[in-house]
Formats: C-alpha cells, structure tokens, sequence
C-alpha cells in the first residue's frame, strides 16, 4: 500500500514536470501518434468503415432482389436481419478501435 501523501506528491510531481517542460508532453504525444499500434489501430478503423460501406451496397442490393422476386418476405427478413447484425457488430468493433486511438 501507498499513502496518499506519497501518491499525491508522485503525482503532484509528474504533473508540474509536464507543465513546466511542454515539450517533452508534445513529444511523447507525437511518438505515441506515430508508433506501429497506433498505425496498425488506424488500419483497422480503415478496414471496419469499409466493410461497414459494403454492407450498406449490399442492403441495397438485397433490396433490389427481394423487389424483382428473387426471394419471399421470410427469407427478406431472415437476410435484412441477418447484414443488420453483421453492422452492428461492425460499428460496435469501430467504436472499439476509436477509443483506442
């Protein structure tokens, strides 16, 4: 266990250096923005938006078949649902992955 005093005098004192030397805080932030997590998250994020934009032509697509009869109510809905759930999972995921930024 820690005192207070102690962790807040850690603290108190990592938060003075910050101020007191910004651009050691600029610097940190800039390589954290530029490291190999970082790009690979933004890869990601890349990734998931298009897969997300994909579905969307593919909801229209499944629209356009249902409407020439290709397929019947059920099996529309079974499939509208279906790409449904698979964006919800997808935005859940960006959601995810932007946080992370």
């Amino acid at each position: 266990m820690i005192s207070c005093e102690v962790l807040d005098a850690a603290v108190w004192d990592v938060v003075c250096q910050a101020l007191l030397k910004p651009d050691l805080l600029l610097k940190a932030l800039d390589e954290d923005a530029t490291s190999e997590r970082n790009r690979q998250l933004l890869e990601q994020i890349a990734f998931l938006e298009r897969q997300i934009a994909s579905h969307s032509d593919d909801d229209d697509k499944l629209l356009r078949a249902y409407l020439a009869g290709a397929f019947d109510d059920k099996e529309y809905a079974g499939r509208r649902k279906m790409l449904r759930q698979e964006v919800e999972t997808l935005q859940t995921d960006l959601r995810s992955y932007a946080l992370r930024c």
